[in-house]
């Protein structure tokens, strides 16, 4: 049982998730003519879930390959889950939603605030307005994506879920299972999915990781592991 103190944390982060990206949502729908908002939902979605699978698929790598558990404040709260999940790929399962989704709801939080701050008047131009949405659409693509990422792990999701697995629409448990079966150096973004081919195909990780020991950042001990197993 995790202590008390960390899942009010998470539900906390749920619901200030929630507060906060609606006032984001209500924000552009005020200030946004239907026809423009139409143009920009339909421009940002794919953008926005691209995005995402990148960003997904970077902090999987870092937390992957790099620091240990035990570092102050990243190792429990980043590196540890990532850990866990390769010794038991269905612990994430075995979470409740506010466990599965607390953390991407929270780091998702200051750009809420910074959009919050800067406003969107209703003559913004249509590239101001275009990144509002595409912010917040990524925002959601964030927090969905440890669920879709536990979901790619379920032996029974949702039908809904599995339709869209089966469309490519989400991460699927065919394509994730690479990430598994590889020892854990590929297939690295997990919101959709759809970087993975390209980013595997053309070694990105491989030479990012090239760049990052170039500046003296060494692998952590259980990366080196897994790479004498391969």
């Amino acid at each position: 049982m995790r202590p008390l103190w960390i899942r009010l944390a998470d539900r906390a982060s749920v619901a200030a998730f929630v507060v906060a990206w609606s006032a984001v949502a209500w924000q552009i729908v005020r200030a946004s003519p239907p026809g423009q908002l139409a143009i920009a939902l339909v421009c940002s979605v794919p953008i926005a879930v691209l995005l995402a699978d990148l960003a997904s698929g970077l902090v999987h790598w870092f937390a992957d390959r790099y620091l240990d558990p035990k570092t102050p404040v990243l190792g429990p709260m980043l590196i540890e889950p990532f850990r866990e999940h390769h010794r038991d790929p269905l612990a994430m399962t075995r979470h409740d939603f506010f466990e599965v989704s607390g953390n991407n709801g929270l780091v998702t939080l200051p750009l809420a605030l910074v959009l919050l701050f800067v406003g969107l008047d209703a003559d913004a131009s249509f590239a101001t307005r275009l990144v509002h949405v595409v912010t917040l659409a990524f925002a959601l693509a964030i927090f969905a994506t440890n669920q879709l990422h536990a979901w790619a792990h379920e032996p029974t999701p949702p039908g809904f879920v599995r339709r869209l697995q089966r469309a490519r629409l989400v991460l699927s448990p065919e394509a994730h299972a690479l990430h598994h079966e590889s020892g854990f150096d590929r297939s690295y973004c997990v919101t959709t999915g759809w970087l993975n081919p390209l980013l595997d195909r053309t070694r990105a990780f491989a030479a990012l990781e090239r760049a990052v020991a170039r500046v003296g950042l060494e692998l952590a001990d259980q990366a080196r592991s897994e790479d004498r197993e391969r």
